[in-house]
């Protein structure tokens, strides 16, 4: 079977080609992204709602929500960690732009912003 850059071959010095990919990689990213924020508050949510039942259960206001929030926000942070050290992992290494990064101190005027515009479709 082949591969998909052999059914789907994309000519790699053509810049528009270049930003379509990088455009589809980067909303890919940010749809994890929001994807990886969506699971941490279904944490945080379901353990506020276990707590509260417990709170109802046992009569134990308010231990209950006060330790489901804390399971909840312990249990959605390790798993934001993990998600987000996977993505890192999948994304690999940044690669500088042409001619570097470039410092600009706050109250120094940006003088390649002019330039930049001309950059965007």
């Amino acid at each position: 079977m082949a591969s998909r850059q052999e059914r789907n071959p994309i000519p790699t010095g053509d810049p528009a080609a270049k930003r379509a990919r990088e455009g589809k990689r980067i909303e890919r990213i940010g749809f994890r992204l929001a994807g990886i924020g969506g699971e941490f508050t279904s944490h945080v949510l379901a353990g506020l709602a276990l707590g509260w039942g417990a709170d109802w259960y046992f009569t134990i206001q308010p231990w209950g929500i006060i330790t489901g929030l804390g399971a909840g926000l312990a249990v959605g942070t390790l798993q934001f960690i993990r998600h987000a050290a996977a993505l890192n992992r999948e994304m690999g290494p940044v690669e500088p732009p042409p001619g570097g990064f470039k410092i600009i101190e706050p109250g120094e005027p940006d003088m390649d912003a002019e330039k930049r515009k001309g950059d965007e479709p």
